[in-house]
């Protein structure tokens, strides 16, 4: 189960020099106004496709394609891309607890540079809306596992509600750390969160060194580590580090030739967590992770074709 914004990606090919027009730094995301959404799509996205996303949307749709129920938690708009998502979602037999709002549904604009890194400003729209009333307890009784993304942490009394159910109905919880100015700006209550509640944290670098000062990444790694089981610091083509009980690892990326880094720690959180649900040891959760990530980095975009999934489910 997983909170969620459902939002939909518009994603762009584009050269650096656009990229440094816009209001964040390259590799970034933020947040934007209905306005500048307005502003931007006839500009650069007139001739985008649209693809059901959001942090933990695309955990749960892989985990799905693995053959997991899941269930997601959150709030559309009344236009045409709030039908949408309840539609992409029955087909993906993904369940969806939800309210409607008489606001736009959220979008994110991904700005793709030639070194294939992304830069992304999303528009929250009806998603600001997720209210306590959707958590209920009957929905948390079986509950084996929850995941929440970083960025509802502007919703924080529904994420520790959220949370504190989780807890109660003895699941396994997962946090990640969203980006790396939430993760500043937001740095005390993702402490909380994390001390009361999480089994396993994912973020990147950057991320890991806004909640936690150290010597080293390494160090910011095993600190991370005594405040939940198992905490995890990827580092794009760099691998990343891991770090439980007292024992610390390193491990390297799968080379692949990238298209598009979109939903890649997205992924590779979906491919750990189905790992984990299989109970599998720490090394190969990474490794099924890697796997996974790999996919979604092959293409453009942030939908995995079913002939990949074919191919993970054979990496099992």
């Amino acid at each position: 189960m997983v909170l969620a914004d459902p939002i939909y990606n518009r994603s762009v090919y584009v050269e650096d020099a656009i990229v440094e027009k816009l209001p964040i730094g390259k590799g970034h995301s933020s947040i934007i106004d209905h306005s500048s959404l307005k502003s931007l799509l006839p500009k650069y996205f007139e001739n985008s496709e649209v693809e059901l996303s959001g942090s933990s949307i695309n955990v749960v749709k892989g985990l799905a394609k693995l053959g997991n129920r899941c269930v997601i938690i959150g709030t559309i708009g009344t236009d045409f891309l709030g039908a949408r998502v309840c539609t992409d979602l029955k087909e993906q037999n993904i369940d969806f607890v939800h309210n409607v709002e008489n606001y736009p549904t959220s979008q994110t604009l991904v700005f793709v540079t030639p070194d294939k890194e992304r830069t992304m400003l999303t528009y929250i729209g009806a998603s600001k809306f997720l209210s306590t009333n959707l958590l209920r307890e009957k929905d948390f009784e079986k509950l084996k596992f929850f995941h929440l993304e970083g960025y509802q942490i502007r919703n924080y009394q529904v994420a520790k509600e959220a949370l504190s159910l989780a807890k109660k109905n003895h699941a396994i919880i997962s946090i990640d750390l969203a980006c790396a100015y939430l993760a500043k700006e937001f740095k005390q209550q993702f402490l909380e969160l994390i001390k009361k509640y999480a089994d396993i944290v994912f973020c990147n670098e950057l991320e890991a060194k806004e909640i936690i000062k150290a010597d080293s990444l390494e160090q910011t790694c095993e600190e991370l580590a005594k405040l939940c089981d198992i905490a995890i610091v990827t580092r794009s083509e760099k691998g990343g580090i891991v770090s439980s009980r007292g024992k610390t690892f390193h491990y390297k990326a799968k080379k692949i030739l990238p298209k598009d880094t979109t939903g890649a720690g997205d992924l590779f959180s979906c491919g750990f967590i189905d790992a984990y649900l299989r109970r599998e040891p720490l090394e190969k959760c990474i490794e099924f992770a890697k796997e996974v990530a790999a996919e979604v980095v092959s293409i453009f975009g942030v939908n995995v074709p079913d002939d990949s999934w074919s191919y993970l489910e054979s990496k099992r």
